[in-house]
Protein backbone atom coordinates (compact mmCIF):
# COMPACT_ATOMS: atom_id res chain seq x y z
CA UNK A 1 0.00 0.00 0.00
CA UNK A 2 1.89 3.42 -0.84
CA UNK A 3 0.34 6.27 1.56
CA UNK A 4 1.01 9.81 -0.54
CA UNK A 5 3.87 12.33 0.29
CA UNK A 6 2.72 14.54 3.03
CA UNK A 7 0.59 12.34 4.90
CA UNK A 8 0.59 11.42 8.31
CA UNK A 9 2.16 7.40 7.35
CA UNK A 10 4.56 7.45 4.92
CA UNK A 11 5.27 3.53 5.16
CA UNK A 12 4.88 2.01 1.26
CA UNK A 13 4.79 -1.79 2.07
CA UNK A 14 5.66 -3.78 -0.67
CA UNK A 15 5.66 -7.94 -0.41
CA UNK A 16 5.80 -6.98 3.69
CA UNK A 17 4.46 -9.95 6.07
CA UNK A 18 0.98 -8.47 7.08
CA UNK A 19 1.68 -9.48 11.08
CA UNK A 20 4.95 -6.39 10.82
CA UNK A 21 2.61 -3.56 10.25
CA UNK A 22 2.85 -0.85 12.77
CA UNK A 23 5.64 -2.56 14.16
CA UNK A 24 8.06 -0.26 16.27
CA UNK A 25 11.82 0.18 16.10
CA UNK A 26 11.70 -0.99 20.09
CA UNK A 27 9.50 -4.25 19.47
CA UNK A 28 11.60 -7.61 18.82
CA UNK A 29 10.95 -8.73 15.29
CA UNK A 30 10.29 -12.23 14.23
CA UNK A 31 12.82 -14.42 12.75
CA UNK A 32 13.53 -14.63 9.33
CA UNK A 33 11.91 -17.56 6.97
CA UNK A 34 14.21 -20.49 7.27
CA UNK A 35 15.72 -19.85 10.42
CA UNK A 36 13.66 -22.25 12.06
CA UNK A 37 12.23 -26.01 10.62
CA UNK A 38 13.13 -29.56 10.41
CA UNK A 39 16.84 -30.05 10.70
CA UNK A 40 16.82 -33.05 8.26
CA UNK A 41 15.91 -30.43 5.36
CA UNK A 42 18.47 -28.28 6.39
CA UNK A 43 21.23 -30.84 6.56
CA UNK A 44 19.94 -31.96 2.74
CA UNK A 45 19.79 -28.39 1.81
CA UNK A 46 23.42 -27.72 2.87
CA UNK A 47 24.41 -31.17 1.19
CA UNK A 48 22.61 -29.93 -1.99
CA UNK A 49 24.96 -26.89 -1.99
CA UNK A 50 28.19 -28.67 -1.35
CA UNK A 51 27.21 -30.95 -4.07
CA UNK A 52 26.30 -27.96 -6.41
CA UNK A 53 29.75 -26.32 -5.30
CA UNK A 54 31.59 -29.22 -6.63
CA UNK A 55 30.30 -29.69 -9.67
CA UNK A 56 30.79 -25.80 -9.81
CA UNK A 57 34.55 -26.64 -9.00
CA UNK A 58 34.91 -29.68 -11.66
CA UNK A 59 33.56 -27.53 -14.40
CA UNK A 60 35.98 -24.82 -14.37
CA UNK A 61 38.66 -27.20 -14.35
CA UNK A 62 37.70 -28.67 -17.38
CA UNK A 63 37.14 -25.65 -18.82
CA UNK A 64 40.31 -24.81 -17.99
CA UNK A 65 41.69 -28.13 -19.29
CA UNK A 66 39.96 -27.47 -22.80
CA UNK A 67 41.59 -23.59 -22.81
CA UNK A 68 44.79 -24.73 -22.39
CA UNK A 69 44.89 -27.59 -24.97
CA UNK A 70 43.10 -24.80 -27.18
CA UNK A 71 45.56 -22.33 -26.65
CA UNK A 72 48.40 -25.08 -27.23
CA UNK A 73 46.97 -26.01 -30.78
CA UNK A 74 46.71 -22.60 -31.70
CA UNK A 75 50.38 -21.19 -31.29
CA UNK A 76 51.05 -25.07 -33.19
CA UNK A 77 49.17 -23.71 -36.12
CA UNK A 78 50.74 -20.36 -36.02
CA UNK A 79 54.36 -21.20 -35.77
CA UNK A 80 53.87 -23.48 -39.13
CA UNK A 81 52.14 -21.11 -40.65
CA UNK A 82 48.75 -22.80 -41.14
CA UNK A 83 46.07 -20.58 -42.70
CA UNK A 84 43.06 -19.93 -40.53
CA UNK A 85 40.10 -22.56 -40.95
CA UNK A 86 42.03 -24.78 -43.06
CA UNK A 87 42.04 -28.44 -42.62
CA UNK A 88 43.20 -30.03 -39.50
CA UNK A 89 42.92 -26.56 -37.45
CA UNK A 90 39.45 -26.91 -36.50
CA UNK A 91 39.88 -28.55 -33.19
CA UNK A 92 41.31 -25.23 -31.28
CA UNK A 93 37.68 -23.58 -32.57
CA UNK A 94 35.96 -26.27 -31.39
CA UNK A 95 37.83 -26.01 -28.12
CA UNK A 96 36.88 -22.67 -27.86
CA UNK A 97 33.36 -23.33 -28.09
CA UNK A 98 33.37 -25.92 -25.58
CA UNK A 99 35.48 -23.84 -23.61
CA UNK A 100 32.47 -21.00 -23.79
CA UNK A 101 29.99 -23.80 -23.46
CA UNK A 102 31.19 -24.78 -20.19
CA UNK A 103 31.85 -21.46 -18.53
CA UNK A 104 27.67 -21.35 -18.76
CA UNK A 105 27.62 -24.37 -16.79
CA UNK A 106 29.58 -22.74 -14.72
CA UNK A 107 27.27 -19.50 -14.19
CA UNK A 108 24.45 -21.84 -14.21
CA UNK A 109 26.01 -23.85 -11.15
CA UNK A 110 27.10 -20.42 -8.90
CA UNK A 111 23.45 -19.18 -8.65
CA UNK A 112 21.94 -21.84 -6.90
CA UNK A 113 25.43 -22.11 -4.71
CA UNK A 114 25.43 -18.26 -3.76
CA UNK A 115 22.22 -17.95 -2.48
CA UNK A 116 21.34 -20.04 1.00
CA UNK A 117 18.82 -22.59 0.12
CA UNK A 118 15.21 -21.79 1.81
CA UNK A 119 16.51 -18.50 2.99
CA UNK A 120 13.96 -15.26 2.49
CA UNK A 121 15.82 -12.53 1.63
CA UNK A 122 14.68 -8.72 3.20
CA UNK A 123 14.91 -5.59 0.65
CA UNK A 124 14.43 -2.29 2.12
CA UNK A 125 14.49 1.24 0.80
CA UNK A 126 14.29 4.74 1.83
CA UNK A 127 13.38 7.96 -0.30
CA UNK A 128 12.09 11.21 -0.38
CA UNK A 129 10.09 10.58 -2.88
CA UNK A 130 7.76 7.93 -4.10
CA UNK A 131 10.13 7.88 -7.34
CA UNK A 132 12.37 5.16 -5.47
CA UNK A 133 9.36 2.83 -5.49
CA UNK A 134 9.32 2.88 -9.06
CA UNK A 135 12.49 2.55 -10.34
CA UNK A 136 13.10 -0.23 -8.02
CA UNK A 137 10.19 -1.88 -8.93
CA UNK A 138 11.27 -0.93 -13.32
CA UNK A 139 15.00 -1.98 -13.04
CA UNK A 140 15.70 -3.39 -9.25
CA UNK A 141 13.27 -6.68 -8.91
CA UNK A 142 13.58 -7.07 -12.64
CA UNK A 143 17.36 -7.30 -12.49
CA UNK A 144 18.01 -9.06 -9.17
CA UNK A 145 15.69 -11.69 -10.69
CA UNK A 146 18.05 -12.88 -12.99
CA UNK A 147 20.49 -13.76 -10.14
CA UNK A 148 17.98 -15.20 -8.73
CA UNK A 149 16.29 -13.36 -6.00
CA UNK A 150 12.55 -13.18 -6.80
CA UNK A 151 9.89 -11.47 -5.15
CA UNK A 152 7.19 -13.78 -3.78
CA UNK A 153 9.09 -16.54 -3.85
CA UNK A 154 12.45 -15.61 -2.00
CA UNK A 155 12.83 -12.13 -1.43
CA UNK A 156 10.35 -9.67 0.68
CA UNK A 157 10.67 -5.38 -0.60
CA UNK A 158 10.11 -2.65 2.38
CA UNK A 159 9.53 0.74 1.24
CA UNK A 160 9.08 3.94 3.06
CA UNK A 161 9.64 7.75 1.62
CA UNK A 162 8.20 10.92 3.77
CA UNK A 163 9.53 14.39 4.23
CA UNK A 164 12.60 15.11 5.21
CA UNK A 165 11.53 15.67 8.94
CA UNK A 166 9.99 12.01 8.84
CA UNK A 167 13.11 10.45 7.40
CA UNK A 168 14.78 9.50 11.23
CA UNK A 169 11.27 7.83 12.02
CA UNK A 170 11.06 5.57 9.04
CA UNK A 171 14.95 4.71 9.02
CA UNK A 172 14.34 3.56 12.61
CA UNK A 173 11.41 1.76 11.27
CA UNK A 174 13.11 -0.37 8.23
CA UNK A 175 16.84 -1.19 10.66
CA UNK A 176 13.81 -2.47 13.03
CA UNK A 177 12.44 -4.95 10.12
CA UNK A 178 16.74 -6.07 9.97
CA UNK A 179 16.76 -6.41 6.26
CA UNK A 180 19.56 -7.49 4.35
CA UNK A 181 20.08 -4.85 2.28
CA UNK A 182 18.56 -1.10 2.49
CA UNK A 183 18.93 0.93 -0.77
CA UNK A 184 19.28 4.72 0.13
CA UNK A 185 17.97 7.39 -2.51
CA UNK A 186 19.35 10.39 -1.26
CA UNK A 187 21.77 11.80 1.11
CA UNK A 188 19.33 12.77 4.16
CA UNK A 189 17.73 9.17 3.15
CA UNK A 190 21.90 8.00 3.91
CA UNK A 191 22.64 10.21 7.14
CA UNK A 192 19.17 8.83 8.60
CA UNK A 193 19.85 5.75 7.65
CA UNK A 194 23.47 5.50 9.21
CA UNK A 195 22.14 6.98 12.28
CA UNK A 196 19.66 4.03 13.00
CA UNK A 197 21.87 0.91 11.94
CA UNK A 198 25.37 0.56 11.92
CA UNK A 199 25.67 -3.02 11.04
CA UNK A 200 22.84 -3.78 8.30
CA UNK A 201 24.16 -2.79 4.40
CA UNK A 202 23.16 0.43 3.08
CA UNK A 203 23.05 1.21 -0.63
CA UNK A 204 23.57 4.15 -1.57
CA UNK A 205 21.26 5.39 -4.60
CA UNK A 206 23.08 8.14 -5.12
CA UNK A 207 24.72 10.07 -2.75
CA UNK A 208 26.18 13.66 -3.33
CA UNK A 209 29.77 13.17 -1.25
CA UNK A 210 29.43 10.44 1.00
CA UNK A 211 33.48 11.10 1.70
CA UNK A 212 32.77 14.70 2.84
CA UNK A 213 28.93 13.52 4.44
CA UNK A 214 31.46 11.44 6.52
CA UNK A 215 29.25 8.24 5.57
CA UNK A 216 32.56 6.19 3.93
CA UNK A 217 36.39 6.55 4.31
CA UNK A 218 37.32 6.26 1.03
CA UNK A 219 35.62 5.34 -2.15
CA UNK A 220 37.99 2.50 -2.99
CA UNK A 221 37.79 1.05 0.63
CA UNK A 222 34.50 2.55 2.25
CA UNK A 223 34.70 0.38 5.43
CA UNK A 224 31.60 0.01 7.44
CA UNK A 225 28.35 -0.27 6.86
CA UNK A 226 27.73 1.91 3.37
CA UNK A 227 28.72 1.36 0.16
CA UNK A 228 26.86 2.18 -3.30
CA UNK A 229 27.07 5.05 -6.38
CA UNK A 230 27.86 8.36 -5.37
CA UNK A 231 26.60 11.21 -8.05
CA UNK A 232 29.54 14.20 -6.94
CA UNK A 233 26.88 16.52 -7.44
CA UNK A 234 28.41 19.65 -6.65
CA UNK A 235 31.22 19.08 -8.93
CA UNK A 236 28.82 18.18 -11.97
CA UNK A 237 27.20 21.58 -11.06
CA UNK A 238 30.20 23.32 -11.87
CA UNK A 239 30.95 21.46 -15.23
CA UNK A 240 27.28 22.54 -16.33
CA UNK A 241 27.56 26.28 -15.45
CA UNK A 242 31.13 25.99 -17.94
CA UNK A 243 28.64 24.26 -20.60
CA UNK A 244 25.83 27.23 -19.91
CA UNK A 245 28.47 30.13 -20.50
CA UNK A 246 29.93 28.40 -24.06
CA UNK A 247 26.19 27.98 -24.81
CA UNK A 248 25.79 31.71 -23.35
CA UNK A 249 28.53 33.50 -23.11
CA UNK A 250 26.90 37.09 -22.89
CA UNK A 251 25.08 36.01 -19.76
CA UNK A 252 27.15 37.29 -16.48
CA UNK A 253 24.39 37.35 -14.12
CA UNK A 254 23.78 32.96 -13.20
CA UNK A 255 21.27 32.23 -11.21
CA UNK A 256 21.92 28.31 -8.82
CA UNK A 257 18.75 26.79 -7.57
CA UNK A 258 19.87 24.71 -4.53
CA UNK A 259 18.79 22.25 -1.70
CA UNK A 260 20.18 23.95 1.75
CA UNK A 261 22.24 20.99 2.11
CA UNK A 262 23.87 21.12 -1.56
CA UNK A 263 23.71 25.06 -1.48
CA UNK A 264 27.41 25.49 0.56
CA UNK A 265 29.31 22.61 -1.57
CA UNK A 266 28.20 23.65 -4.80
CA UNK A 267 28.72 27.04 -4.37
CA UNK A 268 32.03 26.38 -3.25
CA UNK A 269 32.77 23.79 -6.84
CA UNK A 270 31.08 26.52 -9.05
CA UNK A 271 33.42 29.84 -7.47
CA UNK A 272 36.82 28.97 -9.42
CA UNK A 273 34.38 28.62 -12.87
CA UNK A 274 32.19 31.68 -12.03
CA UNK A 275 35.51 33.72 -11.20
CA UNK A 276 37.17 32.13 -14.62
CA UNK A 277 34.52 33.55 -16.94
CA UNK A 278 33.61 36.57 -15.00
CA UNK A 279 29.55 35.36 -13.77
CA UNK A 280 28.04 37.07 -11.23
CA UNK A 281 26.58 33.97 -9.18
CA UNK A 282 23.63 33.78 -7.39
CA UNK A 283 22.26 31.10 -4.96
CA UNK A 284 18.35 30.51 -4.56
CA UNK A 285 17.58 28.06 -1.88
CA UNK A 286 14.54 26.01 -1.90
CA UNK A 287 13.27 23.09 0.87
CA UNK A 288 10.41 22.41 -1.06
CA UNK A 289 8.22 22.32 -3.74
CA UNK A 290 6.47 25.31 -2.34
CA UNK A 291 9.27 27.64 -2.55
CA UNK A 292 9.63 27.52 -6.15
CA UNK A 293 7.33 30.39 -7.40
CA UNK A 294 8.92 32.59 -4.74
CA UNK A 295 12.68 31.49 -5.98
CA UNK A 296 11.43 32.31 -9.45
CA UNK A 297 10.21 35.51 -8.72
CA UNK A 298 13.49 36.71 -6.72
CA UNK A 299 15.58 35.76 -9.67
CA UNK A 300 13.12 38.05 -11.93
CA UNK A 301 14.06 41.23 -9.23
CA UNK A 302 18.13 40.33 -8.96
CA UNK A 303 17.71 40.61 -13.13
CA UNK A 304 19.57 36.85 -13.56
CA UNK A 305 19.88 36.02 -17.23
CA UNK A 306 19.97 32.04 -17.01
CA UNK A 307 20.10 29.61 -14.45
CA UNK A 308 21.63 26.49 -13.30
CA UNK A 309 19.29 23.49 -11.92
CA UNK A 310 20.68 22.16 -9.10
CA UNK A 311 20.73 18.34 -8.53
CA UNK A 312 18.81 15.99 -6.25
CA UNK A 313 15.20 14.22 -5.78
CA UNK A 314 13.23 17.34 -5.18
CA UNK A 315 14.23 18.58 -8.64
CA UNK A 316 13.94 15.52 -10.73
CA UNK A 317 10.24 14.57 -9.19
CA UNK A 318 8.94 18.43 -10.35
CA UNK A 319 11.53 18.91 -13.46
CA UNK A 320 7.80 19.24 -15.74
CA UNK A 321 6.96 22.34 -13.43
CA UNK A 322 10.11 23.67 -12.89
CA UNK A 323 11.41 23.64 -16.68
CA UNK A 324 7.72 25.68 -17.23
CA UNK A 325 8.63 28.37 -14.31
CA UNK A 326 12.15 28.61 -16.38
CA UNK A 327 10.42 29.04 -19.39
CA UNK A 328 7.89 31.51 -18.36
CA UNK A 329 10.43 33.71 -16.66
CA UNK A 330 12.54 33.67 -19.41
CA UNK A 331 15.49 31.66 -17.98
CA UNK A 332 17.86 29.72 -20.58
CA UNK A 333 18.65 26.81 -17.72
CA UNK A 334 20.82 23.25 -17.60
CA UNK A 335 19.91 20.73 -15.74
CA UNK A 336 20.49 17.74 -14.24
CA UNK A 337 19.77 14.46 -16.37
CA UNK A 338 18.92 13.86 -19.85
CA UNK A 339 15.14 12.90 -18.50
CA UNK A 340 15.10 17.16 -17.54
CA UNK A 341 15.58 18.33 -21.64
CA UNK A 342 12.92 15.44 -21.90
CA UNK A 343 10.34 17.62 -19.47
CA UNK A 344 11.35 20.73 -20.93
CA UNK A 345 14.62 22.07 -19.69
CA UNK A 346 16.77 23.81 -22.75
CA UNK A 347 19.94 21.39 -21.71
CA UNK A 348 20.14 18.37 -19.98
CA UNK A 349 23.80 17.35 -18.86
CA UNK A 350 24.63 14.20 -17.05
CA UNK A 351 25.46 10.92 -15.88
CA UNK A 352 23.25 8.15 -17.63
CA UNK A 353 20.80 7.07 -14.65
CA UNK A 354 20.14 4.14 -16.15
CA UNK A 355 23.60 2.70 -15.80
CA UNK A 356 24.16 4.45 -12.30
CA UNK A 357 20.90 3.03 -11.16
CA UNK A 358 21.82 -0.86 -12.39
CA UNK A 359 25.43 -0.42 -10.72
CA UNK A 360 23.44 0.21 -7.38
CA UNK A 361 21.44 -3.43 -8.19
CA UNK A 362 24.74 -5.13 -8.60
CA UNK A 363 26.47 -4.23 -4.91
CA UNK A 364 22.98 -5.00 -3.99
CA UNK A 365 22.85 -8.04 -5.35
CA UNK A 366 26.61 -8.83 -4.32
CA UNK A 367 25.49 -8.17 -0.78
CA UNK A 368 22.58 -10.39 -1.17
CA UNK A 369 25.21 -13.09 -1.82
CA UNK A 370 27.16 -12.46 1.00
CA UNK A 371 29.60 -9.73 -0.05
CA UNK A 372 30.87 -7.29 2.96
CA UNK A 373 29.10 -3.73 2.04
CA UNK A 374 32.65 -1.95 3.30
CA UNK A 375 34.77 -4.13 1.07
CA UNK A 376 32.94 -2.59 -2.26
CA UNK A 377 34.34 0.10 -3.68
CA UNK A 378 31.82 3.35 -3.80
CA UNK A 379 31.52 3.90 -7.89
CA UNK A 380 30.85 6.96 -9.74
CA UNK A 381 29.38 8.21 -13.23
CA UNK A 382 31.74 7.38 -16.08
CA UNK A 383 28.91 8.10 -18.89
CA UNK A 384 27.69 11.53 -19.57
CA UNK A 385 24.69 12.58 -21.74
CA UNK A 386 24.28 15.69 -23.31
CA UNK A 387 21.05 16.88 -24.73
CA UNK A 388 18.87 20.01 -26.14
CA UNK A 389 15.47 20.60 -26.18
CA UNK A 390 15.43 22.63 -29.38
CA UNK A 391 11.61 23.30 -28.86
CA UNK A 392 12.34 24.92 -25.36
CA UNK A 393 14.70 27.51 -27.52
CA UNK A 394 12.36 28.62 -29.97
CA UNK A 395 9.82 28.98 -26.73
CA UNK A 396 12.49 31.13 -25.47
CA UNK A 397 13.23 33.18 -28.63
CA UNK A 398 16.90 31.94 -28.75
CA UNK A 399 19.19 30.31 -31.16
CA UNK A 400 22.37 28.29 -29.55
CA UNK A 401 25.84 28.35 -31.20
CA UNK A 402 26.49 25.85 -33.67
CA UNK A 403 29.39 24.91 -31.70
CA UNK A 404 26.97 23.63 -28.84
CA UNK A 405 24.56 21.52 -31.29
CA UNK A 406 27.73 19.64 -32.71
CA UNK A 407 28.67 18.95 -29.28
CA UNK A 408 24.95 17.22 -28.44
CA UNK A 409 24.35 13.65 -28.37
CA UNK A 410 21.36 14.14 -28.76
CA UNK A 411 18.33 17.47 -30.21
CA UNK A 412 15.06 17.10 -29.12
CA UNK A 413 12.74 18.91 -32.18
Amino acid sequence: MMHGHGKSDHAVVAGKPANNAGRSAAEPVEPRAGTKGNAGQQSACRTQGRANASQALERIRQAFAVWTRGRSRMRESCMYGSERGARGNSRPYRDRREFIALLGGVALAFPAFAQEPGKLYRLSGLATTPRLVEWMRAITLPELAKHGFVEGRNLTLDMRFGDAEELPRLAQELASLKPDVIVAESTIAIRALRDATRTIPIVMAFADDPVREGFIASLARPGGNVTGVAMLAAALNAKRLQVLHEAFPAAHRVAVLAIPERAEPTEREMRPVAAKTGIDLRIFQVAGAGDFEASFSAMRAAAVEALVMGAGPLFSSNATQLAALARDAGLPTICEFREFAERGCLIGYGPNLMELRKRAVDHVTKILRGATPGELPVEGPTHFGFTINLKTARALGIELPPSILARADEVIE
